[in-house]
């Protein structure tokens, strides 16, 4: 607890002196940018890493090519009933399990958003069963059809509404054609300070299950020490 003050207050407050680096995370927060079928990732992945990421107050600046990006293999984009489809959703939720934000991508020309909605669902579902982990920020995307359509404000109102978004969570609409990204840069650069909080947490985690570990080896080393005395005593 006093290693993770240390680390948060760490370059915000004027005259805090740095923790340690061995209390630290040493690999850089990972970013899941997650789609159903048929929906391009990886060209705005690439466009995504040259957002950079102003540190202020002594933090160094970064670029978020910098983070680790994760593509979890893509869902069913309906909810239908079937085992394959539910493996498949399963399989992308458990490949971003150690993510420290999410990036939803949607097809906003897509009028059935189901199999995004249970996706989403799922994803919610795991870290309700993780009480010593933070979900994680959500980003989600929408993406226009094409170059030509505008995604209606009302339209977007409707997409938040059947994916379960809270308000801070309202979708961003995301142009095609639009290379800079701006909003979306914007958006990323307000959410960093969580990103680094749940890549932090979970950093912590990680080590408090380490330490378990470790005590429970000790304890039956020295457990299993202790009965093979008893037992060469008992034999001699």
């Amino acid at each position: 607890a006093d290693a993770y003050r240390r680390l948060r207050k760490s370059g915000h407050d004027e005259g805090v002196e740095v923790a340690d680096e061995s209390e630290g995370p040493t690999e850089p927060p990972t970013i899941a940018v997650a789609a159903a079928k048929g929906l391009e990732r990886s060209s705005w992945i690439e466009t995504l890493k040259n957002v950079t990421i102003s540190g202020g107050l002594g933090r160094p600046t970064q670029r978020l090519g910098a983070a680790s990006w994760l593509e979890p293999p893509p869902y069913e984009p309906l909810d239908v009933d079937k085992k394959a489809a539910r493996a498949e959703r399963a399989k992308s939720v458990a490949a971003i399990a150690n993510a420290d934000m999410l990036i939803l991508m949607i097809d906003g020309a897509r009028e059935d958003l189901s199999g995004d909605r249970r996706f989403l669902e799922l994803w919610r579902e795991s870290y309700q069963l993780l009480a010593t982990l933070e979900r994680p920020p959500l980003l989600a995307l929408a993406l226009e059809a094409n170059d030509a359509s505008v995604i209606s404000p009302s339209r977007m109102e409707r997409i938040r509404v059947e994916l379960g978004l809270a308000a801070n969570e309202t979708p961003l609409l995301l142009s095609r054609s639009d290379a800079r990204a701006d909003s979306v840069a914007a958006a990323l650069i307000s959410a960093w300070p969580a990103v680094e909080h749940a890549h932090l947490v979970r950093h912590f985690h990680q080590l408090s299950q380490r330490s378990r570990a470790g005590r429970l080896y000790r304890q039956i080393r020295r457990q299993g020490r202790n009965l093979w005395k008893g037992w060469k005593g008992n034999a001699t």
